[in-house]
C-alpha cells in the first residue's frame, strides 16, 4: 500500500484557513445586585450569556464535524479550541443561573423567570452532549478504519476492542514491514490522535452529566427555600392572628375587670351613705329625747 500522503493546509489564523479568534468573554458572571431591579439585570445578562453558549456549541459542532474530514493535523486543535471556549461560557451561564436562585428571595415571578433560564441551559446542554457523542460515535469510526489499513482481515469484534483498548501494538508490528510501513505511520499518528480526541470527549461528557446533576439539585434547593419562606409567612400571619385574638380577650377581660371595680366602688359608696344616715338618724332621735 503506498505511503499515505497529507496535504498541506492553510494555517489557522490566516486568509484561508480557520482564523475565528477566541472570544474574549465580553459578558462577565452576572454578580449580585440588590432589590428586584438587581435581579432583572442579572436575567438580562444570563439570557445574553445564553445565547453566546448556544452558538458556541454550534460552532464546535461544525468544527469537529470539518476535522473529521480534514487531513489537516490543526482542525482537531481548532475544534478542541473551540471546545474549551464553550466549556468557559458553560461554566459562567452555571455561575449566573446559581446566581438568579439565589435572588429569588420568595418571588414567583421572578422564581419562574429564573427557571425558564434554567430550562434553557438545559438545552443547551443536551445539545452539546448530542454533539459529543455524535463526534465520539465518527472519531470511533474513524480509529476503526485505521486499524482496517493495517489489518484489513480484522473481524468487526477485534475492530471494536481496538477503538476501546487504544493497543497500538499491530501498528508496530506492520512498521517493521517494509510493505506497510508509510501506510501503518500515517494510521498510527491518526490513531494516537483520535484516542485523544476520545479521551476528551469522555472528559466533557462527564462534565455535562455533573452539571445535569447540579441543575437538578438546584432547583430542589430552591424548591425548599421557597417552601421555607412560604412557611415562616404563614407561621407569622398566623402568629399575629393569635396575638391580635389574645390581645382582644385581654382587653375584654380588663374592661369586664374595670366593670367589677366600678360596681364594688358604687356598693361601698351606697352602704356607707345608707350607714351614715342610720347613724344620723338615731343621733338625732337620741338629741330630740
Amino acid at each position: 500500500m503506498p505511503e499515505a500522503h497529507y496535504e498541506p493546509q492553510p494555517a489557522y489564523g490566516t486568509p484561508g484557513g480557520y482564523s475565528v479568534a477566541t472570544p474574549g468573554y465580553g459578558l462577565s458572571t452576572p454578580k449580585g445586585g440588590s432589590g428586584k431591579a438587581g435581579f432583572w439585570d442579572q436575567l438580562s445578562a444570563t439570557n445574553s450569556l445564553l445565547t453566546e453558549l448556544e452558538q458556541k456549541i454550534q460552532a464546535v459542532k461544525q468544527a469537529q464535524q470539518a476535522s473529521l474530514n480534514s487531513t489537516d493535523p490543526n482542525a482537531v486543535g481548532y475544534a478542541d479550541q473551540l471546545s474549551d471556549d464553550a466549556r468557559k461560557l458553560r461554566n459562567e451561564a452555571k455561575s449566573a443561573i446559581k446566581t438568579l436562585f439565589q435572588n429569588i428571595h420568595g418571588d414567583k415571578s421572578a422564581k419562574a423567570q429564573a427557571e425558564a433560564a434554567k430550562t434553557r441551559f438545559t438545552r443547551a446542554l443536551q445539545e452539546h452532549q448530542q454533539v459529543e457523542q455524535s463526534y465520539r460515535k465518527a472519531t470511533k469510526d474513524r480509529v476503526g478504519r485505521q486499524y482496517k489499513i493495517v489489518k484489513p482481515e480484522a473481524s468487526q469484534v477485534e475492530v471494536d476492542q481496538f477503538v476501546e483498548s487504544g493497543n497500538t501494538q499491530v501498528f508496530s508490528q506492520a512498521l517493521l514491514n517494509s510493505n506497510k510501513y508509510g501506510a501503518a505511520r500515517g494510521a498510527l499518528h491518526e490513531v494516537q490522535q483520535r484516542h485523544q480526541e476520545l479521551q476528551k470527549i469522555e472528559k466533557t461528557m462527564t462534565e455535562l452529566a455533573q452539571m445535569f446533576q447540579e441543575m437538578s439539585m438546584l432547583v430542589e434547593q430552591q424548591d425548599e427555600t421557597i417552601g421555607q419562606v412560604e412557611q415562616q409567612t404563614l407561621d407569622v400571619h398566623n402568629n399575629i392572628e393569635l396575638g391580635n385574638k389574645q390581645l382582644d380577650e385581654a382587653t375584654k377581660k380588663a374592661i369586664a375587670a374595670r366593670r367589677k371595680k366600678w360596681i364594688c366602688f358604687w356598693i361601698v359608696l351606697v352602704i356607707i351613705i345608707i350607714a351614715a344616715v342610720a347613724i344620723g338618724i338615731g343621733i338625732w332621735k337620741g338629741v330630740t329625747k
